[in-house]
């Protein structure tokens, strides 16, 4: 979602949030860790380097398989 959300800003395309609204769990324990959120974090950090990179030092879309 992060890589979608970031191109179609790229490409001119309006962002909007929607909020939602979760109801807490009554069984079971989140999947949501810690390492996902950084993950994540790290995920967007490296999507703008990548742009960043590519507007300095040219160079086109990578190719099929590497990204």
């Amino acid at each position: 979602m992060i890589e979608t959300a970031y191109n179609n800003y790229l490409n001119g395309m309006k962002i909007k949030e929607i909020p939602i609204t979760f109801m807490d769990r009554r069984v079971g324990k989140s999947k949501m860790s810690g390492s996902i959120v950084k993950e994540a974090l790290f995920y967007v950090v490296k999507l703008r380097l990548k742009r960043i990179k590519q507007q300095l030092f040219g160079g086109g879309k990578p190719a099929a398989g590497k990204q």
